[in-house]
């Protein structure tokens, strides 16, 4: 199939000129003097927009040295496909919209890929190697290369690698096998996405972040597998209706602020390393978390549980509840002790009485119900106990 291109210009007056060929090599490069030379009679100072239109089985387009516009867009024709063998810009904003291509490679301050079958994407990596090239050595500058957004909107990507910062990073209703935040490649320096925002319905196969990500917004969709890398941190998570599938590589120190969302990636990772410590910490906090959204009985029997236990994750607090439930029946017995019975005996009683130790108590009246309340609590702690051990340590 021969490859047609169609030019399309918006003049600041609000005319438009427009010039289609037939183009029958296979590399098209687009630049300033490629649009002088074939719109002679234009003044390039009132062009506002630049449009092509690109019906091609195998091309390879390169926009470099172009400052015409701020932006530039792609389109397919209705009736022609845009399939190309690479696309590679540099320096100029680009709107990409149907397009097939093997190779994209795109260092541009914004980005739009909207219904777009990509094999393999580069972002910023051209902008990054030339910053590791003139860097200093002596400084640790960030060599990551800066966006202000990339918006990605039904679109399938097979793999799809970042070397860049970004304002605002947005994901729509696309396939994306594998997704990597590399930031920067230099020792201290930490690469930063402000946003990141995934949601209605997309589907990602591996997130892998190697960078700081300081809002992350996750909604009506999946994550197979959610990789940190080393210089990976995450300020705010939110999820709404997402899968998530395994995590590696997780710990809470990844974290800033931590819900039941962040307990449960932490867990996932905690899982792969088979630190229990850690598990049992972070079961502990979404069963808490739970228990908050509680209301009523159900909230304040939350807090007993988290007392007594920590929810089975914690069972040392029983050794806490039951000095505290040993300490109050003693001072319930001093305050009605008949006879004048001695504090060290009441002591004793207290003692005895969680134990079940009836014939040491000898009491009688309301000291004999205090006594046998107390006998009963304590069984329900050694069961709880017995559990928060089994939970705690089952892995």
């Amino acid at each position: 199939m021969q490859t047609v291109v169609k030019i399309k210009l918006e003049l600041n007056n609000g005319q438009s000129v427009d010039n289609e060929f037939v183009y029958k090599d296979s590399f098209l490069s687009i630049c300033d003097d490629m649009i002088k030379k074939i719109f002679l009679s234009v003044d390039t100072c009132t062009i506002v927009s630049c449009c092509f239109t690109i019906g091609s089985d195998n091309l390879s387009v390169c926009v470099s040295n172009y400052s015409l516009t701020d932006e530039i867009c792609f389109f397919a024709f209705h009736n022609m496909p845009m399939k190309l063998h690479s696309f590679q810009v540099f320096g100029v904003n680009i709107h990409l919209v149907d397009c097939t291509t093997d190779l994209l490679q795109l260092d541009c301050e914004k980005i739009l890929l909207a219904e777009c079958q990509i094999a393999q994407a580069d972002i910023g990596l051209n902008g990054h190697y030339e910053a590791l090239k003139s860097r200093d050595s002596q400084t640790d500058t960030c060599t990551a290369y800066t966006m202000n957004v990339f918006d990605i909107r039904s679109c399938h990507i097979e793999t799809l690698k970042t070397y860049i910062q970004c304002n605002y990073v947005n994901v729509q209703e696309s396939t994306i096998s594998n997704f990597y935040f590399y930031g920067d490649f230099v020792g201290k320096v930490v690469a930063v996405v402000n946003t990141l925002n995934i949601w209605q319905f997309c589907q990602i196969g591996n997130l892998e972040v190697d960078c700081q990500v300081n809002n992350l917004k996750v909604e009506d969709s999946s994550i197979s597998k959610f990789i940190a890398k080393g210089k990976c941190h995450i300020g705010d998570i939110s999820s709404v209706s997402t899968e998530w599938g395994d995590a590696y590589n997780f710990d809470p120190e990844s974290f800033n602020n931590k819900n039941s969302v962040v307990w449960e990636i932490i867990v996932k990772s905690a899982e792969h390393s088979g630190n229990s410590q850690i598990i049992a910490e972070a079961n502990y906090n979404i069963v808490k978390a739970l228990y908050q959204e509680e209301k009523g009985l159900g909230k304040i029997m939350g807090k007993v549980f988290d007392f007594c236990s920590g929810y089975g994750y914690k069972p040392l607090r029983v050794f806490k509840a039951g000095s505290i439930l040993i300490g109050s029946v003693f001072i319930l017995l001093v305050i009605l002790r008949p006879n004048k019975r001695k504090v060290l005996q009441c002591l004793a009683y207290a003692v005895a009485g969680i134990a079940g130790q009836s014939g040491l108590t000898n009491c009688n009246g309301i000291s004999f119900w205090i006594v046998t309340l107390e006998y009963l609590l304590g069984v329900i702690l050694f069961a709880v106990f017995v559990n928060g051990l089994y939970l705690r340590y089952k892995n």
